[in-house]
């Protein structure tokens, strides 16, 4: 009875899901009609008894397509992000079953980790019914994601090969695979987090437009669908528009984007179709207008025979014609077993030479629908045409020059190479430099207009005939910087074409005059083969630019320089040698031959020599063809002539193919001048291999063993395995590892990389697990028990506290053992140090004695802080590799691992410093005043393993300076002024980073030194410092000194007020004057320009700037800065500039995380406020901090502080009432601080956008008066050195307020102010008031003298930066009184304490300076920054702030 209760209660749970849904009520708010209309919703029964079933025992729940779902429903893995305020009941397909009513239609949201990248995106559903836990699967209806453009492939790959079986969400382009359980597929996806659900990027998966499964749109539609093409109806499928280029767009069931199918192929789709009506011939009506010339020509008035709509498919002839033979038709030939219809990844991989794994995603992404079956045909195969028509090809292009010191056979010794970095690559071989513009044509006529080209600075790019290309072509043209070849992406593209030049060459021992041809063939190679990109997602390049899918059958057949037979013109079967591929001849697969005259021809039949057609006669004359070639165009070539034929090239960042090879490693390149990089970025990845002599932990057979790499690992031929990657993830060279038990083993650098990377700290320190404790020892510097105590002043007897003299044997978890100090035992290992001394009797030694009895007493309360200290920290290693404590440490470890990277990185460090010296004879005497100085190398390690050096001088030995010794900082409101100009003027900002900016100026400091080993040859003489060395207390002035001389030269003269903006008047072509500016924040400088490279090259004159420094800025002062676009307004497509905090806080946040985890504690999940409800900071009674806990609190403060410099205003209340406590600070006080950190974490995607739109406001709220009676003098006062105005001019605005008597304590106000220039948030303040007032209109008036002093100092400011001011500032007041007695000239004040304040405000209305009006308080901006506002409240005011 029990078993039959719980199945009867099961199944009507069971009911209670398997439902179609009628309305039961609606919400109060106003409802679409076609959401009143709905009538049911059916979801099937079937699939959620299924679900139900299928419940796992883990995190992740499936998301099940259904077909028979007419609505998406929501399970357990998705959460509630929106209701949409309908609610339905659900009734059960019989009247049996009871219903589930109030089921919310609502936007849901799950999450879906990408199992290949680890990549997680936040799926959005809208208009679902939401069960949530209630049911253990969701349930998606296919055809409400298809309505919103979302392509569901759920055939699974078992019954259509071609499936994708995937979800594709274009916008996105997101692939989201299927896996099959059963007949049932499915992806799984997961629950958000709280955080997830405002930080993961979000793929809205249905429209959010009411759905309704029963509209009368979806028939319409469909009969529509059913009218163009309907299914029965063979003629109608055969009549398919077709396009003017013989082109017609179908979708590809096996992929997620439209492709394209030749109208011939259309054609062969229509005689398919007719084979299943037992038609015999297809009417010429049913072909279309727009079939192609070539392929109408046959056709016939009336039907075509099929055999003629269909050559080159005797199977589907002889199938309509009732016959089997093979040559039918028409059509001469035998079919051979020796060449596939459809070709293998292994023969695909050994023809081209690629990888197994890119030649079966090349498959996977390719069609072969041309490869020929047919050998010694009789006849010319017939050809394809292809009628390109220009298009625009978005994006960046890049092209550059190769020079080839061989002239090719077709008299050519130059190519024009083209491509977009990802493998999109066109090689266009010309007979001279000046023919560049010609190969951008070639290009054109090829590929399609690029939308925006970079070039180097050669001459041939300069060209008129080249600039009048890109005029025609209305192409965007700019070029790289000088001597920074790696900005041209063509240069790593003519790396890779010599490579492939090379070893086909090599490998075929083809003639070197062939190389033009060979360059073509490698550059469509590259372009067809599929690629591990992430911005390609598993397709090839020609899919990526053109989208339509790459066809690889003319260039799978031959190989390069292979024996090949071919028609010729007069009819006769010849053999020659193939060259691969002509897109401009034919039809798309027309071959280049080399015949024996040895003048390249193009023939369309063309096919392979068999080997059985290789008789000794045949041999006899491929000896002589070989004989003759020889003797007109040269023999084969050696690597040396090779390099020679096609010429050197700046080498790019690898090249594995061709280890060792030193020819590859020269330049010798169209643009000399950019063959030199810059010293401390371009390095060689096989000259300067990172992970050599790395020590690591790694996996083996299950277990973990610590392991040197040694070498890299090579094939047969030498060469190594793998290639590198600038994401160590993805990098897969081979190296060979030595273990720890001698043995060696080869890992990829990945896993190496993730070995190595899973132990070491965020700062790059290794650390190591412990095993055991094996032994101790104790030397003759321990304290012996009777010495083991002290007695105080007070007569007290005290254990010393010592560990002198103690070391213990430590087993790491890697099978190394180290003898470890007592010290660092105790502070990493106490509970395990304690019960060793315990077990081995020595607890009683004064080292052990005074800590080991309390460490045994409260071990359980230290579990929190050894869960933290489980590693031993080790400071002589970081990323697994030992970092020198000095040069010789660092000369020794070079000598022990058989390499120089140290001294590579010292002779770096020493090159850059060597003009910071000057050397004395040895006889010379010491020039007077000079005082001797040290100096040291301090070494550290980068995250890509590059060794770094840095010589510093010890600064603090010498005397303080009497000059100045600050450096340029430029202010925060100057920056943000200058974000707001930028956009005002329409004009472009740059930003570089001055490379050993100090070494550039000279030093007036009298100091020499003693040279050092890391002086070389000048080791031990002596050297005077003359220039602003690192550690110089005088440096950072002397390098602003210089600096400022630099831009003085430049033509910029300092802001006086504030010095380091620096300005220059300029015109933009159109003839509007503004001024150019440069902001200078120590060696980071900012500069705003019609053109901002001209003065990057300016500043390049004097200093070195950082390669990859000079570009739109995205970080300054520490805050996140990018490009915005305010939509809805006239001038949407005009970028605005925004500054963002995010990257900062979320480094802080997770240093408090990690602060909270020593004491198992963690931030809370859920905070609306940054304080906590009706907390008042001064009403906290809770214990002082520990005087630890106190200077940690003073950090966390000045990480707020700064988090408010960068733009979060929301916080600037709590913020300054907790600064209040940076001394005494209570218990009660942290913990807000982590509430803050809280709030901050859940409120973290903000930004302040430096809008420059006016502000608009209502003229009457202004009262405009006579104040000639009172203040008969009042004007403002304009500077008297205040450059002449250029630019567009500003309005300014301020919101002030004070929160009278907020402070509990001591009855102070609070003051808070906002100051905008047009529509961007300049200067803000908050902070409590000096003086305490006796009523709301004394501290409201305290504010606003404080806000019009801000205001005239912001005034005067913008006046002296060249910018004109438009009237007065709009001040904002929400107090009566104060509006009134600032705004009346008759108003008299009797509190007489504030009778300056009140003059203050009331003269700079006066004088028009400022114009006040009222605000509401309800509506005051500076609300924000003044009083503690509740969540709904901070919201409103902090989107009127942040973006």
């Amino acid at each position: 009875m029990a078993s039959k209760s719980l199945a009867i209660v099961f199944l009507h749970i069971v009911s209670l899901l398997l439902t179609t849904l009628v309305f039961g009520r609606q919400s109060e708010r106003n409802i679409l009609p076609t959401r009143t209309m709905l009538s049911e919703r059916k979801v099937m029964a079937t699939r959620v008894v299924r679900s139900i079933m299928h419940v796992r025992a883990t995190s992740s729940s499936r998301c099940e397509p259904d077909s028979h779902a007419d609505t998406t429903v929501a399970g357990k893995n998705m959460c509630m992000i929106e209701p949409t305020g309908v609610k339905v009941n659900i009734a059960a397909y019989s009247d049996e079953v009871s219903q589930l009513t109030d089921i919310p239609i609502a936007t849901a949201g799950t999450v879906f980790d990408c199992p290949t990248t680890g990549a997680s995106w936040l799926l959005v559903f809208h208009e679902t019914l939401f069960l949530g836990a209630r049911l253990p699967n969701s349930l998606i209806c296919p055809n409400q994601l298809r309505d919103f453009g979302v392509t569901v492939h759920d055939t699974p790959k078992r019954y259509d090969p071609n499936s994708m079986h995937a979800v594709y969400v274009p916008e996105h382009k997101l692939m989201i695979p299927m896996a099959s359980d059963g007949t049932i597929s499915y992806f799984d996806t997961r629950l958000p987090t709280e955080d997830e659900l405002h930080t993961l990027p979000r793929v809205q998966m249905t429209s959010e437009l009411p759905w309704d499964p029963k509209s009368p749109h979806f028939d319409v539609a469909e009969k529509q669908a059913t009218l163009d093409t309907p299914v029965a109806s063979v003629r109608r499928t055969a009549a398919l528009s077709f396009t003017s280029r013989g082109y017609a767009p179908i979708f590809d069931a096996g992929y997620h984007e439209p492709r394209h199918i030749h109208a011939t192929q259309k054609h062969m789709l229509a005689a398919e179709l007719m084979v299943a009506a037992d038609h015999k011939s297809v009417p010429t009506a049913l072909l279309g207008m727009g079939t192609p010339v070539e392929s109408r020509e046959c056709y016939s008035i009336g039907t075509i025979p099929l055999a003629t709509l269909l050559p080159g498919t005797p199977s589907l002839a002889s199938r309509l014609s009732g016959t089997n033979q093979t040559g039918v038709h028409g059509i001469s030939g035998v079919s051979t077993s020796i060449k596939q219809s459809v070709l293998t990844a292994k023969e695909l991989a050994d023809k081209w030479s690629i990888g197994l794994e890119a030649a079966a995603a090349t498959i996977r992404c390719s069609t072969q629908r041309g490869r020929r079956t047919v050998v010694n045909p009789t006849r010319r195969f017939r050809t394809k045409s292809h009628h390109f028509r220009y298009k625009t090809l978005p994006g960046k292009w890049y092209s550059d020059t190769l020079i080839g010191n061989v002239t090719s056979v077709r008299q050519y010794k130059y190519a024009q190479v083209t491509t977009n970095g990802l493998g999109y690559t066109r090689f266009m071989p010309m007979e001279a430099k000046s023919d560049a513009s010609q190969g951008i044509v070639d290009f054109i006529h090829n590929a399609g207009i690029p939308e925006w080209l970079i070039t180097d600075n050669a001459k041939e790019q300069h060209s008129r005939q080249f600039e009048d290309v890109i005029r025609k072509f209305h192409i965007r043209h700019t070029f790289t910087e000088p001597h920074s070849p790696w900005q041209d992406r063509a240069e790593i593209e003519i790396k890779e074409s010599k490579k492939r030049i090379r070893f086909w060459t090599r490998k075929k021992q083809s003639p070197k005059r062939l190389w033009c041809y060979c360059g073509v063939l490698a550059a469509a190679i590259r372009r067809l083969t599929a690629s591990s990109n992430p911005e390609l997602n598993g397709r090839s390049p020609t899919e990526h630019v053109t989208g339509d899918t790459g066809e690889i059958s003319a260039y799978t057949d031959m190989e390069w320089y292979d024996w090949v037979e071919y028609i010729d013109n007069d009819g006769q079967t010849k053999f020659g040698r193939w060259l691969g591929v002509s897109e401009t001849h034919g039809g798309g697969n027309v071959s280049w031959i080399l015949p024996i005259s040895c003048l390249p021809i193009v023939r369309s039949t063309v096919w392979a020599m068999p080997s059985s057609s290789k008789t000794e006669e045949t041999r006899a004359k491929m000896e002589a063809f070989t004989k003759v070639v020889e003797s007109k165009l040269g023999d084969s070539l050696s690597d040396e002539e090779i390099d020679q034929a096609i010429g050197d090239h700046f080498p790019a960042i690898d090249d594995d193919i061709f280890d060792g090879d030193s020819a590859l490693d020269e330049v010798n390149h169209a643009e000399p001048e950019a063959s030199m990089p810059e010293a401390d970025e371009m390095e060689d990845e096989e000259a300067y291999d990172k992970w050599l002599t790395a020590k690591v932990m790694l996996p083996v057979n299950g277990e973990f063993m610590k392991g040197t790499v040694k070498s890299r690992k090579r094939d047969a031929d030498g060469l190594p395995l793998g290639r590198h990657h600038s994401n160590p993830i993805a990098d897969t060279r081979m190296y060979d590892v030595e273990m720890a038990d001698g043995s060696t083993m080869s890992y990829m650098a990945n896993t190496i990389a993730e070995s190595m990377y899973s132990m070491i700290d965020e700062e790059g320190q290794h650390y190591s697990l412990i095993d055991e404790i094996q032994d101790h020892e104790r030397d003759d510097t321990a304290i012996d028990a009777a010495d083991g105590t002290f007695t105080t002043a007070t007569g007290q007897t005290r254990k010393k506290r010592t560990t002198r003299g103690w070391t213990f044997l430590v087993l790491w978890k890697d099978g190394t053992s180290d003898w470890v100090p007592l010290r660092d035992m105790k502070e990493t290992y106490p509970l395990q140090t304690a019960n060793y001394a315990r077990g081995n009797d020595i607890q009683n030694e004064p080292a052990f004695a005074w800590w080991v009895p309390t460490a045994l007493r409260i071990g359980r309360r230290m579990v929190a802080k050894i869960a933290k200290s489980a590693k031993y920290w080790n400071r002589t290693h970081k990323y697994g590799i030992e970092v020198p404590k000095n040069v010789a440490d660092a000369l020794r470890i070079d000598s022990e691992t058989g390499t120089d990277f140290w001294r590579k990185a010292i002779d770096k460090e020493m090159t850059n410093n060597k003009i910071a010296f000057e050397f004395l004879d040895d006889e010379a005497p010491m020039p007077i005043g000079y005082k001797q100085m040290r100096g040291h190398m301090i070494f550290d390690i980068k995250l890509c393993l590059t060794r770094k050096a840095r010589w510093v001088a010890d600064g603090s030995q010498s005397e303080m300076p009497r000059e100045s010794t600050y450096s340029s900082v430029v202010s925060r409101d100057s920056v943000r002024i200058f974000f707001t100009l930028a956009a005002l003027n329409d004009v472009e900002v740059l930003a570089c980073d001055v490379q050993n900016a100090y070494l550039n100026a000279p030093t007036k400091e009298k100091n020499f030194i003693i040279a050092g080993k890391e002086f070389g040859p000048n080791e031990g003489r002596r050297a005077l410092i003359v220039r602003a060395l690192y550690g110089m207390a005088s440096s950072g002035a002397r390098y602003r000194a210089h600096c400022a001389q630099v831009l003085r030269d430049m033509g910029f003269t300092s802001c006086h007020a504030d010095q380091d903006v620096w300005m220059r008047a300029a015109t933009k072509p159109d003839g509007t004057e503004y001024y150019e500016y440069v902001l200078c924040y120590v060696d980071d400088i900012l500069a705003m320009s019609t053109n901002p490279m001209a003065i990057m090259d300016a500043l390049r004159e004097t200093y070195t700037l950082k390669k990859e420094s000079v570009k739109e800025p995205d970080l300054y002062l520490g805050a996140d800065v990018k490009k915005y676009y305010i939509s809805g307004t006239d001038d949407a497509d005009k970028p605005r500039w925004a500054m963002s905090s995010d990257k900062y806080a979320k480094r802080a946040i997770a240093d408090v995380e990690s602060k909270l985890k020593e004491t198992n504690r963690q931030l809370m999940t859920k905070a609306a406020t940054p304080l906590a409800g009706a907390y008042r900071p001064e009403l906290d009674q809770s214990p002082f901090l520990t005087a630890e806990d106190q200077n940690y609190y003073q950090g966390l403060i000045g990480i707020l502080r700064w988090l408010c410099e960068l733009g979060r205003i929301d916080i600037l209340v709590p913020v300054s009432l907790m600064s209040r406590y940076l001394v005494a600070g209570r218990i009660g006080h942290l913990e807000q601080l982590f509430h803050i950190f809280a709030y901050i974490k859940h409120h973290s995607r903000s930004s302040m956008v430096f809008d420059d739109n006016e502000p608009h406001y209502d003229p009457t709220r202004f009262i405009k008066a006579d104040w000639s009676d009172f203040y008969p003098d009042a004007k403002e006062e304009y500077p008297a050195n205040a450059p002449p105005l250029r630019g567009r001019p500003v309005v300014t605005s301020c919101f002030e307020d004070a929160d009278h008597a907020g402070c509990r304590d001591t009855r102070r106000s609070h003051t808070g102010i906002i100051i905008f220039v047009n529509r961007a948030p300049i200067l803000w303040f908050s902070k409590r008031q000096s003086t305490v007032e006796s009523s709301t209109f004394s501290s409201e008036l305290v504010a606003a003298r404080i806000a019009t002093e801000m205001i005239k100092g912001l005034r005067v400011k913008l006046r002296m930066m060249g910018v004109e001011v438009i009237g007065p500032t709009s001040m904002f007041c929400d107090n009566d009184s104060v509006v009134m007695q600032s705004t009346r000239p008759e108003s008299a004040l009797k509190k007489k304490h504030q009778i300056l304040a009140y003059h203050l405000v009331r003269e700079a209305q006066a004088s028009n300076i400022i114009s006040v009006s009222k605000e509401s308080g309800k509506t005051n901006l500076a609300d924000i920054a003044t009083k503690l506002c509740t969540g709904p409240v901070l919201r409103e005011l902090s989107s009127h702030l942040l973006w």
